[in-house]
């Protein structure tokens, strides 16, 4: 869908990060899932699924743990989820990246 440009901003969740974690010619994908009910990641790695910070998700997507870095990111058009789906706490560190 097509949307006409608007001095409004554009209000959108980060909703998912798509991790690889490898070099240019090898590597595993992994992904962390926001659940906007409770405001918690949830990182979903093969056999593994674990609750992880925003610190942990945003440490693995800016690449601070050996090769891993963010390859894909997913946004919700905040318009679109109901207000019983959406956590009333978000952590300070994820609103302050909403500017980027």
């Amino acid at each position: 869908m097509i949307y006409e440009e608007t001095d409004s901003p554009l209000n959108f969740y980060l909703h998912a990060v798509v991790i690889h974690d490898g070099g240019d010619n090898s590597g595993h994908y992994f992904v962390h899932i926001k659940d906007h009910k409770t405001g918690k990641f949830w990182k979903f790695n093969d056999q593994t699924v674990s609750v992880v910070s925003f610190e942990e998700m945003y440490w693995d997507a800016q690449g601070e743990n050996g090769q891993r870095s963010a390859y894909c990111l997913f946004y919700i058009d905040k318009s679109t989820l109901k207000s019983d789906q959406i956590s009333s706490v978000y952590e300070p560190a994820e609103e302050s990246l909403n500017a980027y």
